[in-house]
């Protein structure tokens, strides 16, 4: 009961930022950063979550009210310990901030301003298949959120 109470209340705080302003990134494509393991290109599976404070209401009205990112189907990547893993997003405008996790290491969790630059991250250091989520945030005016997307994909690391 007090995990639905606080994902209520999250959600609209979160619902009140994007009210709260007007957004360059309305009818927007989603933006698909290339995702490379030393030099080759992986595929993501995308989830755009909104582009807009109506759009958001809308999606977040279908799934129960919930700000929860459901898994998406991802094809395996194979790859050795220690490769590197890149991100970087081509199409403008660029996102503001960029979050990576791992789903199988909890603790894992790392936060770029994204300035333009690629990002750079080293593939865990044990065998085993990862699955990895970039959530990406646009900001709007006064520190609110104008577009909030999601990559995921798979990497098995040998």
């Amino acid at each position: 009961m007090i995990k639905y109470l606080m994902r209520f209340i999250l959600l609209l705080a979160y619902l009140f930022l994007l009210a709260s302003c007007a957004n360059e990134l309305e009818n927007t494509e989603v933006h698909v950063p290339d995702v490379k393991i030393n030099g080759t290109l992986i595929e993501l599976a995308t989830q755009t979550i909104c582009w807009s404070a109506e759009e958001c209401l809308d999606i977040l009205g279908a799934s129960n009210s919930e700000l929860t990112i459901d898994k998406v189907a991802t094809i395996n990547h194979f790859s050795k310990i220690g490769e590197e893993l890149t991100i970087t997003f081509h199409d403008t405008p660029k996102p503001d901030t960029i979050n990576l996790t791992i789903e199988e290491i909890p603790e894992y969790h790392d936060q770029w301003s994204y300035n333009g630059n690629t990002i750079r991250a080293t593939l865990p250091n044990k065998s085993g298949t990862y699955t990895y989520n970039i959530l990406v945030y646009w900001h709007g005016e006064k520190a609110s959120t104008a577009g909030l997307a999601n990559y995921q994909f798979q990497i098995t690391v040998e």
